[in-house]
């Protein structure tokens, strides 16, 4: 219900303070958070919880968990082919909303939006490339993260946003070289709009 209600908040952010957008989105995260902490501050276990939510148990995750996230990700891409439009509308923030919300409790607050945010924002807005190549970034960084955690006995979910990041940087490094050595090698994509 609260994922719902912020994805209304969000919606509303975004058609009537647009010019401050990131900032009111901030404030929305920060306050949820904050809200969270108290909430859970009578709890002898809430810091547990909260450190939980934050870097998720991916490692220790059930399998009814896993299919129940397979799944309703398999249905939002349904959706989408479906109903393109859908996702670029007023139904986008509860489908997001409802689709991260289980995601968080399987991956954790930290991997969920590293995952959404990190390899997109490098590889797309910076380089220009599409989607596939920062699905393929972040699947590597994925990979290498639990290989790390499970050698090294190290929360997953941090590992993952830093090799996430690391991936993402590194190949932020090997196009930019590679547009160095040949200028019109990221043209075409970017002129797509990817």
């Amino acid at each position: 219900m609260f994922a719902l209600l912020a994805a209304v908040v969000v919606h509303l952010i975004f058609r009537r303070l647009a010019h401050a957008k990131e900032a009111w989105i901030g404030i929305l995260y920060v306050g949820g958070a904050s809200l969270a902490v108290l909430l859970v501050s009578g709890d002898p276990h809430g810091a547990q919880a909260l450190q939980r939510a934050a870097s998720g148990d991916l490692l220790w995750a059930s399998w009814p968990a896993v299919l129940a996230v397979g799944m309703l990700s398999a249905l939002v891409w349904l959706l989408s082919l479906w109903r393109p439009g859908w996702m670029t509308g007023a139904v986008f923030m509860p489908v997001f909303a409802v689709a991260v919300t289980y995601s968080v409790s399987l991956a954790g607050i930290y991997v969920v939006f590293a995952t959404l945010i990190m390899t997109p924002l490098i590889l797309g807005s910076l380089v220009g490339k599409g989607p596939f190549l920062a699905a393929c970034c972040g699947i590597a960084g994925h990979l290498c993260a639990v290989v790390v955690s499970v050698m090294f006995d190290v929360p997953v979910g941090p590992a993952i946003v830093v090799a996430s990041l690391a991936m993402s940087l590194l190949w932020l490094l090997v196009l930019r070289g590679l547009a160095a050595q040949n200028p019109g090698a990221l043209r075409p994509e970017a002129g797509r709009g990817q």
